[in-house]
């Protein structure tokens, strides 16, 4: 017996390709507060026709917050790519999501990054940017799914530092850059 086929499975929706950035520095997570949807959400947007994904996150990246990254992924074996061929960054993980204002789903492809020295600078399309500890993250006004994987990119970008996250410095007016 096969397994049963999800909503989202087995609808014929139109599918766009987006890319989101899990953005970490000093055990913090920068969300941007996305002006249309009104949610905090991490930086990303649509993957253009002519455009590969890796590249669409640094673009959306930057039009976002002015910043640049270092996507952190599992080594891809360089003899895997030749001339025919180019083996691209895994992300950290893929979900498919139901856009309520429009009859269309976006296929994310989600990466987890480290933030480069810089500071975040919002555009037009946010009401502003900031920068989560795990403990901000239990505001009401982030939903779960983007909770539960900033949490965990949280820890994630420490592990690989070879450390545990830090406990939050007490509160200040302004979050690191």
């Amino acid at each position: 017996m096969s397994p049963p086929v999800s909503k989202l499975e087995s609808d014929n929706l139109l599918k766009h390709f987006v890319a989101t950035a899990l953005m970490v520095r000093d055990d913090r997570i920068l969300l941007i507060h996305h002006k249309r949807i009104g949610l905090w959400l991490p930086p990303g947007g649509h993957i253009e026709a002519r455009e590969e994904p890796v590249a669409a996150l640094r673009r959306e990246v930057r039009e976002e917050t002015g910043l640049e990254i270092e996507i952190l992924h599992e080594s891809v074996d360089p003899l895997a790519s030749d001339e025919v061929v180019q083996v691209l960054p895994l992300p950290h993980h893929i979900q498919v999501e139901r856009m309520a204002d429009g009859p269309h789903d976006h296929i994310d492809l989600v990466y987890l990054c480290r933030v480069r020295p810089g500071e975040a600078q919002g555009n037009e399309e946010s009401l502003g940017l900031r920068w989560f500890t795990r403990e901000d993250l239990a505001s009401t006004d982030i939903v779960e799914n983007v909770r539960f994987f900033a949490r965990q990119a949280i820890t994630e970008v420490a592990m690989r530092e070879g450390r545990s996250p830090r406990r939050p410095s007490p509160p200040t007016e302004r979050s690191p850059p």
